[in-house]
């Protein structure tokens, strides 16, 4: 076969096929870190705004507050006459284990695959410190909210609000 049959084989068969790397780019962004946390970001809004009456409840997305390091991003702030409920939203996957006193914890995956990621309460913790600072008040109460959470048995950390894909 000559040199130029086999380029325009080859030619032929991208041309049939020249979408497959917009499919291939798609998926990875699908499972990106950053597509997830929003995807789990956005369900967590769908249902604080779908449960929470607006009369009552003052719900605030994605908010920025400066701090001593600069600035930190909230997820969910909750405004309501029981007070002000500081929500950090995580979409991971898998089993997690460790326990509040932990700066870092475990999360594991199928086939013994595990990976360090930081205690979410923390974070948490570092959110309520700057509305506290930026409200001056106290009452300021923080849910760590985990979607998309294998149940585990049961043993996950102590503290998370809920494990599973909400319905």
């Amino acid at each position: 076969m000559e040199t130029v049959q086999i380029l325009d084989l080859f030619l032929q068969g991208f041309s049939d096929f020249w979408w497959a790397p917009f499919i291939g780019v798609f998926f990875w962004w699908l499972n990106s870190a950053r597509t997830k946390g929003r995807v789990g970001e956005w369900a967590v809004q769908s249902k604080l705004g779908a449960g929470l009456d607006s009369s009552t409840y003052t719900v605030l997305q994605d908010v920025t507050l400066p701090t001593a390091r600069g600035t930190t991003q909230i997820d969910h702030i909750v405004l309501s006459p029981f007070g002000i409920f500081v929500i950090e939203t995580k979409n991971w996957s898998g089993a997690l284990y460790g326990s509040l006193d932990q700066a870092k914890w475990t999360q594991a995956f199928g086939r013994g695959k595990k990976v360090s990621v930081q205690n979410p309460f923390r974070q948490n913790y570092a959110h309520v410190k700057a509305v506290v600072r930026s409200v001056g008040i106290r009452g300021v109460h923080r849910i760590v909210y985990l979607y998309d959470l294998e149940d585990n048995d049961g043993k996950n950390p102590q503290g998370i609000l809920h494990a599973g894909v909400p319905g």
